[in-house]
């Protein structure tokens, strides 16, 4: 008895004939070629997705131009401008006012008139001011001198007078100081081209004394202080300009989240 999978005549077993060939499994190369003609699509598709995402990013980022003043402060009003920003550069998006730091010198006399009396209080700190701060004027907390001065403050008598000189610069700023100025006015600050009004900023010295007995009129103080200090307009804006070209690195990272 023949038994096979498949049927064929008895006859053509013994009289050697041929088979006929299975015929390849065409569903399965099939599947296999459909299958890399929808991945190929998909991976292309996702490639440029990532690309585009890293150049946007790229794009999206903030960049700060600054330009920097450094008027000596002194208890009159000191003035200085800094220049427009550019808006052909980008999108606007932050103005700040940075006050970097102040360091004070310089002496005080005392002129005393009334009964003896004796300094024991020297304090001063920055006020800053411009209609575009946010709080309309701004300042640094009062920074105490009396232990830098020389001679010590001694008592005073009825028509005596003594000068106080700082043994060293001392700092008024102990970190850079941020002041945001707020959006209204922040078409002062920029033009198409940076150019035209210039911001401006007043700022001073405040000083003030304490004596150590009370009276009904106090000596009189000459200050003879003044600060160097560093300001800096900051710009922050959104660069405008064509969408830019990936980095290598961005390229190589979308391709291995790919797979």
């Amino acid at each position: 008895m023949c038994i096979f999978s498949e049927t064929f005549s008895c006859a053509q077993l013994h009289l050697g004939m041929e088979f006929p060939k299975r015929a390849p499994n065409q569903r399965t190369h099939q599947t296999i070629k459909h299958n890399n003609q929808m991945k190929n699509p998909i991976r292309s598709l996702a490639l440029g997705i990532a690309l585009f995402g890293a150049a946007s990013a790229a794009m999206a980022q903030s960049t700060i131009l600054s330009n920097a003043q450094t008027p000596t402060l002194t208890g009159s009003n000191s003035t200085f401008s800094f220049n427009r920003f550019n808006a052909s550069l980008g999108t606007l998006t932050a103005v700040d006012l940075l006050l970097n730091s102040a360091s004070v010198s310089g002496s005080v006399t005392v002129n005393n008139s009334s009964d003896p009396n004796t300094l024991s209080s020297l304090t001063t700190l920055v006020r800053i001011w411009n209609s575009g701060l946010s709080s309309g004027s701004r300042s640094t907390n009062s920074t105490q001198l009396i232990s830098s001065l020389s001679p010590t403050p001694s008592e005073i008598g009825t028509g005596g007078n003594a000068s106080y000189t700082l043994s060293s610069s001392q700092s008024l700023v102990g970190s850079a100081q941020t002041y945001g100025i707020s959006g209204s006015p922040w078409t002062l600050y920029q033009s198409a081209d940076g150019s035209g009004f210039t911001p401006t900023f007043n700022s001073r010295l405040v000083n003030a004394v304490n004596f150590l007995n009370d009276a009904e009129t106090f000596p009189t103080v000459v200050y003879s202080l003044s600060a160097a200090s560093n300001f800096t307009l900051r710009y922050t804006y959104t660069p405008s300009g064509p969408v830019p070209v990936p980095e290598p690195g961005q390229v190589a990272a979308s391709l291995l989240l790919l797979g």
